[in-house]
């Protein structure tokens, strides 16, 4: 499986926004917004990630999971986790609204999980990791079980006191 630093790496900003634009086709009239969204998320510009997706007026139940999807990526790359918690949660609702759970909803969960490993709350990434594996193991067990491995790598923040 080839990750998308290793895509970016080949094709460059250019073609990772060509990629990335043909992908959001799919969505007719948000587009070119999402695109941007997603070219900022991929520089590591969640600042500038988030004022782009607040501005985005969703023609669609599917445009609006992907501007909550990606509004949680944001705020996620901005350390606001319990925001991007909601924001996928909220995703995964219009995703399931839009047709696309089943899409949708792994995708929200393993975003889910990365932003609560990344904040060190383990538990909760291991609980959210599981459900992940459980919906898409019996198509991917690969990614079933990289799910869990990184759920095992996730290292508890301690709080200064």
């Amino acid at each position: 499986m080839v990750d998308d630093q290793e895509i970016y790496a080949l094709i460059g900003e250019e073609g990772f926004r060509r990629l990335v634009g043909a992908f959001y086709r799919q969505v007719p009239g948000d587009d070119t917004a999402l695109t941007s969204v997603a070219v900022a998320l991929r520089t590591s510009d969640y600042t500038g990630a988030l004022s782009l997706v607040e501005r985005i007026e969703p023609s669609s139940r599917l445009s609006d999971a992907w501007r909550q999807y990606n509004r949680g990526e944001a705020l996620a790359g901005l350390h606001r986790t319990d925001e991007a918690l909601a924001a996928f949660e909220m995703a995964e609702q219009r995703f399931e609204e839009a047709g696309e759970g089943a899409r949708g909803r792994p995708l929200a969960e393993w975003s889910k999980g990365r932003a609560l490993s990344e904040a060190g709350r383990c538990d909760e990434a291991l609980r959210t990791f599981d459900r992940y594996a459980r919906l898409i193991r019996d198509h991917d067990p690969q990614s079933a079980a990289m799910a869990l491995d990184v759920a095992k790598s996730c290292t508890e923040i301690q709080s200064s006191r």
